[in-house]
Order: structure tokens, then C-alpha cells, then sequence
């Protein structure tokens, strides 16, 4: 659900708690969470509040498949290395295309034509 919708099923979750006349199943129909999640709702609004529930938990905090600093130092290193260095297969240029040279880094010129290989002519029946 978005932060609107959450925040109106709050509104009438604290509503709820002056006015008995409002029911879950209004709520329900309402925000379109369902009655457990309502009642996890109306548990964490009397324990933390409603600002901390609007709040994602892990906000700030460093994804766990992030790559760590000396990783990425040695993949940067590794890279200006290969960068630098001139291709051992003939077919990998950093400067430009080894398929196309005349385009480079900019993608102009055309692609080098290869000589078409001539087909064998039909033989007669």
C-alpha cells in the first residue's frame, strides 16, 4: 500500500479508539488492508507512534549486497588497468569499436562491409 493509504488507515485507526461506532470492517473496506493488518496497525501505533510507522526500518542503512570499499578499489584499479592496456585478443579497443573503427567512441561512420562469399550456381535437373 503507499503512504497515503497508510496514513488514512492511522487516521482511522486512532479515530477508532475515541469513536467505537468505527469497526475494523470500515476500515477494511476504507484503506483495502485487511483485518489482521489492521489490528499489527492499531499494536504498533500504541507502541511507537505514528511517525516511526510511516518510516521505512531500513532507511540509512547499507544494502547487504553492497559491494564493500576494497572491492570496489580493486575493480577501479583493475579497470584503469585494462583501460590502459592494449587489447591481447584484437578484438577489444577501449579507444573505439574493433568491429567498426571508423565510428569510435562517438558511434559515427559506418560499419566495414565484408566481402560476400559467392553462392554456387543451381545445377540444372
Amino acid at each position: 500500500m503507499d503512504k497515503a493509504t497508510r496514513e488514512r488507515a492511522l487516521r482511522l485507526l486512532s479515530e477508532k479508539k475515541s469513536d467505537p461506532g468505527i469497526t475494523h470492517s470500515d476500515i477494511e473496506v476504507e484503506t483495502g488492508y485487511s483485518r489482521r493488518q489492521l489490528i499489527r496497525l492499531s499494536k504498533r501505533l500504541d507502541e511507537d507512534g505514528a511517525d516511526t510507522i510511516l518510516v521505512h526500518g531500513n532507511v540509512g542503512a547499507r544494502p547487504h549486497n553492497a559491494a564493500a570499499e576494497d572491492e570496489v578499489r580493486v575493480l577501479r584499479e583493475s579497470a584503469f588497468e585494462i583501460k590502459n592496456s592494449r587489447s591481447t585478443c584484437g578484438c577489444i579497443t577501449f579507444s573505439g569499436n574493433a568491429h567498426y573503427p571508423d565510428q569510435g567512441r562517438s558511434g559515427t561512420g559506418a560499419p566495414l562491409s565484408l566481402p560476400r562469399r559467392k553462392l554456387p550456381s543451381r545445377m540444372p535437373l
